[in-house]
């Protein structure tokens, strides 16, 4: 599987030096699916910002949801899943993971994925997973892949142009940090730079290269900066070849050796 990664990253930026490598931005909210969650980071960030992929469909978001049987929505989780987006898992309660038992992993892991199979989402369209305050370990790594879980998305980026990865068990999507800060959620101004710049900075820095740019949020509904990063997408979407897509079709890009990301997205819902 080493062998394979090392293939697939070559393909890569030999494709990024003829010009071929899509720019891409992954938009993920992390907790409760929830209307006003949905309201604010797909209509008032996705839709507002008056972008679209270049096959004319809405990027989707991926949403790594938690506290589904206290305080989800499982309407609003159809809802997103109707429209493209990708619903992935959060934990039932929040929890640090680290120091937990392996069973209580399991249950807080397994949990939140029965509650979106209960509300009617496919069990084959979960394979998603995000621990919260992106704290794991070994245990937790376990659990993922005894679940069957495909990737996790918990641990940070060590550059900005490395590529999600495969250990031959899982899948690991790195949550990637901004220019100017190691914060990872929830972009603030740092350094002297306005969220819009950071944004930027992290576009430029990946150009060409296949590795995406994060935009990872909580509670939407509170996001300061949600000016900052609708011109964001505003600006990004007016680059060539720039396409938004979810985490889940990112690995599957990479799987099909990194080369037509339209076709890759034929096989997925197109949102409107």
């Amino acid at each position: 599987m080493a062998l394979l990664g090392l293939l697939l990253l070559t393909l890569i930026y030999l494709r990024g030096a003829q010009g071929d490598t899509p720019n891409l931005v992954l938009f993920s909210v992390d907790d409760e699916i929830v209307s006003e969650a949905w309201q604010a980071a797909y209509y008032d960030t996705i839709q507002s910002s008056g972008i679209s992929n270049p096959n004319g469909c809405k990027p989707p978001i991926t949403w790594f949801t938690s506290k589904g049987p206290d305080r989800g929505d499982c309407d609003t989780a159809l809802l997103a899943y109707s429209a493209g987006h990708e619903l992935a898992t959060h934990t039932v309660t929040h929890p640090e993971l680290p120091g937990l038992s392996y069973d209580e992993i399991t249950a807080e892991v397994a949990g939140q994925r029965e509650w979106l199979i209960d509300c009617g989402i496919p069990a084959e369209a979960i394979t998603g997973f995000r621990a919260p305050y992106y704290k794991t370990d070994d245990t937790v790594t376990q659990v993922l892949i005894d679940l069957g879980v495909q990737y996790d998305s918990s641990k940070a980026d060590d550059s900005p142009t490395q590529q999600a990865y495969s250990t031959g068990s899982l899948w690991e999507v790195p949550a990637y940090t901004l220019p100017g800060g190691d914060r990872r959620s929830d972009p603030q101004p740092e350094d002297g730079m306005s969220v819009l710049e950071r944004l930027q900075a992290a576009f430029e820095s990946k150009r060409g290269s296949g590795a995406p740019v994060s935009i990872l949020v909580h509670e939407p509904c509170k996001l300061s900066n949600r000016d900052d990063i609708v011109a964001f997408l505003s600006w990004a979407f007016a680059q060539d070849n720039t396409w938004g897509i979810t985490y889940q079709q990112y690995i599957s890009w990479l799987e099909a050796g990194a080369g037509d990301i339209a076709s890759v997205l034929s096989n997925y819902t197109c949102g409107s």
